[in-house]
């Protein structure tokens, strides 16, 4: 219940966290698209259908493929309004988290601290500022009002069944992020004095939470099952080679890492490297393991000492648990900022919480005077903010981010592979095949690195080396059909078009489908004067082209007035 004189406040309030969320992020409007959101938006040409809302809707993931097309219809490809669009979901997100806390705390100070505090945080950077990664951003929104909408249910008969449709929501959004609110209601039952409650009165509450997560952890695991393999990193992150109990080595040391990005937002990165451990006797395990197990001890601990603290410090470890890799391999990165986005807000309840004792009985000794702070706060605060625009800056290219990246952790093959990619955009050619060779040095089975070297080295005109390289990689990743094609490609150049059809037939076996390999064979077998086979190839090629993509655009009327000569037309 809110303390008198709490809505002549909540306008002021409402502002200063409005200001908090999106003042850091407004440097982040001029960003064009990076990483990710080059593959989900840009190349992605089914956001130009707009029936494409009934698929969308029933996918896992949907809600922000759904967000995705209504954005296409209004911005087309300007990312201003992407951003524009992910900078508001976060003051959302920020002020549904007050209001949380409002419903939860009868006084002032805990909801308006701990929403600053989640508001400029820098370690959202990487949710918010990637358009790609908006799915933790929706996730806490439908989360957070969930929660709300439970702790309303007392007050009409629609607010539960509300609460059960944004849970469904949440998990549309990002299903490891929302799968803690069962358990972080739970956890609120038994801080707010309820506990015989829990299993007694509200169980009835509580039940259809946990049935509605059982059913949709089967509706993923039916989708992953019929979903090509390219699909499932889409719908979950099962695909973490790192068998238990090396995960649970290795994610308890990245464990202590996301402590550490929480109270010393100072080194954000794109790419952390945590080094698999296998054995618990290693030094930095058995560390890791100890402090894992003194956070449970403390928030044990501070149960009756500090009950809000500890809540928030509980919430803090239950919604980072499903992609933490903890207890089940299930996240594809032991480190990843962005997952920290929904357990960050029990750090900020935690600290905002634990801010206020000590502020609390200014003449008590120990005790921090109101004023100062205040004070601390503010300084904390603008050191948030700041820290936020200043990464920003980072994200404001895919050839900024990767330099920085690289710069953070050298011996990451994917943070080389995309700087790689990056350069070749540019084309700085010499650059690009310098961090290519860098991540299949680091990584020696990196398929798609080798690929993209060969590719580097052939548009060089070093076509012996570019073979070299491709044909390493058909040896190493015999299925990619992008290294059969593109050794196809530089048989080619070198004038050897016997064994360039053997190479781009053997990809057409790995996939028929593959519109570039049917236009590259067309080529060779015109170039040999096999007319019928050209045209069989090239009819292939112009049904299977998407007309849309612009880089597909040439070749396709290419194509179309080399069928028409070979046809007589």
């Amino acid at each position: 219940m809110s303390s008198p004189g709490s809505r002549s406040y909540e306008p002021g309030a409402i502002f200063l966290l409005l200001a908090a969320s999106l003042i850091p992020y407004l440097n982040a409007l001029s960003n064009v698209f990076v990483f990710d959101d080059l593959v989900q938006i840009v190349a992605n040409r089914s956001l130009g259908d707009i029936s494409n809302l009934l698929v969308y809707i029933q996918v896992p993931r949907g809600v922000k493929k759904v967000l995705y097309l209504i954005e296409y219809r209004l911005f087309g490809l300007n990312p201003f309004g992407y951003h524009l669009t992910n900078v508001l979901l976060h003051a959302l997100s920020t002020l549904s988290f007050f209001y949380l806390l409002k419903k939860i705390f009868n006084e002032r100070g805990i909801p308006l601290m701990a929403g600053l505090l989640f508001a400029t945080h820098p370690v959202h950077t990487e949710a918010v500022t990637a358009i790609a990664n908006r799915n933790d951003v929706l996730a806490m929104l439908f989360f957070t009002w969930s929660f709300i909408l439970y702790l309303k249910r007392g007050d009409g008969r629609h607010y539960y069944p509300l609460s059960l449709l944004s849970f469904l929501l949440a998990l549309l959004s990002k299903e490891a992020a929302a799968a803690s609110l069962p358990a972080v209601i739970i956890l609120y039952e038994l801080y707010s004095g309820g506990r015989g409650r829990v299993l007694m009165g509200n169980a009835r509450y509580l039940i259809p939470y946990a049935v509605m997560l059982v059913l949709f952890v089967l509706y993923l695991l039916f989708v992953i099952s019929v979903s090509p393999a390219s699909q499932e990193r889409e719908v979950s992150g099962l695909f973490l080679a790192d068998p238990f109990p090396a995960s649970f080595y290795t994610a308890s040391r990245a464990f202590t890492v996301y402590i550490r990005l929480l109270i010393f937002p100072l080194d954000l990165n794109a790419m952390h490297v945590v080094k698999v451990s296998n054995s618990l006797f290693e030094w930095k395990v058995m560390l890791s393991v100890l402090s894992l197990f003194l956070f449970l001890y403390l928030v044990v601990r501070l149960f009756r000492a500090s009950r809000w603290v500890s809540f928030g410090l509980a919430w803090f470890f239950v919604t980072l648990l499903p992609v933490s890799n903890l207890l089940f391999p299930l996240a594809p990165f032991y480190v990843a900022e962005r997952y920290l986005y929904l357990p960050s807000a029990g750090f900020s309840l935690a600290t905002a919480a634990a801010l206020k004792r000590l502020m609390a009985g200014e003449r008590t000794p120990g005790r921090l005077p109101g004023k100062a702070g205040v004070v601390l706060l503010s300084a904390l605060l603008a050191a948030y903010a700041a820290l936020t625009i200043k990464r920003n800056l980072d994200w404001r290219s895919d050839y900024s981010l990767w330099s920085k990246t690289v710069a953070q952790s050298p011996s990451s093959s994917r943070a080389h592979y995309s700087l790689g990619i990056a350069c070749w955009d540019k084309g700085l050619l010499d650059e690009a095949q310098a961090e290519f060779t860098e991540a299949v040095f680091i990584w020696p089975g990196f398929v798609e690195a080798r690929i993209n070297l060969g590719n580097v080295l052939a548009e060089k005109g070093l076509l012996d080396e570019a073979e070299r390289e491709l044909r390493e990689a058909v040896r190493i990743g015999p299925e990619f059909v992008k290294a059969r094609n593109n050794m196809g490609n530089v048989l080619v150049e070198k004038g050897l078009l016997d064994e360039a059809l053997e190479e781009y037939t053997s990809a057409l076996r790995i996939d028929p489908s593959h519109a570039e390999t049917h236009y590259n064979l067309a080529l060779v077998y015109e170039m040999q004067d096999n007319g019928s086979k050209a045209v069989e190839h090239y009819e292939i090629f112009l049904r299977l082209s998407d007309r849309a993509d612009e880089k597909a655009a040439e070749a396709v009327s290419r194509a179309g007035d080399r069928l028409r000569a070979l046809s007589g037309e």
